[in-house]
């Protein structure tokens, strides 16, 4: 578990997983909309924390703002 979780952990007394659960239904029904394409990938992938898997995540969407930016300014 990466350290913020476990501080926000030790603060709320609700980890992680069951944050998620008591939200997924607003979560589920806010990646139902177009603008929120990155929210519905990883909403349908699940929440199991792979630190490998979540870097290679946020630097693809990183570089996908990127270039969607640069496209807009041409």
């Amino acid at each position: 578990m990466l350290e913020p979780e476990t501080e926000a952990e030790s603060i709320t007394g609700v980890d992680a997983d069951t944050w998620i659960d008591e939200r997924i239904d607003k979560l589920e029904q806010l990646s139902s909309n177009e603008n929120h394409a990155a929210l519905k990938s990883l909403i349908g992938s699940g929440y199991a924390l792979d630190l490998d898997r979540a870097y290679e995540r946020g630097l693809a969407l990183m570089v996908d703002g990127i270039f969607s930016r640069l496209a807009r300014t041409r």
